[in-house]
């Protein structure tokens, strides 16, 4: 069936003149935006066996003038698989394609040359061999969780509660026992955790650091985050509903 079946009101008739020209001044005005002398590729990278977006899956080129120098950048696909690399030299470019292994390294699949031109956008929808590739699906999950945070750089970490658990048997494939379930803590805002943190315990706390916590954020994994990749999860904290000195029956 016709999809114009649907459409109740009478249709407003304009000049395909005026039409075209609308459309050729917004694609002048978007152009107008990118830098001189730059371009953006964009695209999207799928598994070639199954059709599947490539969730952990990056691009990299070269943003130097000259690609013999060593000015490579690398963007990480989303969950559905598109990509995009902004202000690239305009000019011939290798797109090298690679995807996060269980272990903390990544894995070379392919490379395409492509044209970028002068504040323009080059497509590339790319399908690759994926063995060896991480292929566990990203979730991202809301909520309030209670836990234990350890504050640091390197140590940054938070486990939950039992009862707030959030991973699954399958999550754990090729992860450490001892970091399963850990989440690296970020704020929301630039330094705006610590503030929240002091504000939700007018005592000191003690314990080196760590805090028992009752907070809001979100939750996405598995991947690898953090201090070297250590972490297979990461929490965005919205807001500090409570933190205190740990204690004995704090998940209980």
């Amino acid at each position: 069936m016709d999809a114009l079946t649907f459409v109740k009101q009478p249709i407003m008739r304009v000049p395909i003149v005026v039409v075209l020209a609308a459309l050729a001044q917004a694609s002048s005005a978007k152009t107008q935006q990118l830098p001189a002398g730059t371009g953006v590729i964009a695209g999207t990278l799928r598994d070639v066996a199954s059709g599947h977006p490539l969730v952990r899956g990056s691009v990299c080129v070269s943003f130097a003038r000259d690609e013999a120098r060593n000015d490579t950048r690398c963007e990480r696909a989303d969950s559905a698989g598109a990509f995009r690399l902004e202000d690239v030299p305009a000019g011939p470019r290798m797109l090298r394609v690679a995807c996060t292994t269980y272990p903390l390294f990544a894995q070379f699949l392919d490379s395409v040359r492509v044209v970028v031109p002068e504040r323009g956008t080059v497509s590339r929808h790319l399908s690759v061999g994926t063995a060896g590739c991480d292929l566990r699906p990203l979730r991202r999950i809301t909520g309030v969780f209670s836990g234990h945070y350890t504050s640091g750089f390197e140590m940054s970490a938070f486990v939950p509660c039992p009862r707030d658990r959030w991973f699954i048997p399958s999550d754990s494939v090729g992860t450490q026992r001892g970091l399963r379930g850990r989440a690296w803590v970020r704020g929301r805002k630039p330094g705006g955790l610590g503030a929240a943190l002091r504000q939700a315990t007018p005592e000191r706390v003690s314990g080196g650091g760590r805090y028992f916590v009752r907070w809001r954020g979100t939750i996405e994994g598995p991947y690898n985050y953090g201090h070297m990749g250590m972490s297979p999860f990461q929490i965005t904290v919205d807001s500090v509903l409570d933190a205190r000195t740990p204690g004995p029956g704090d998940c209980g």
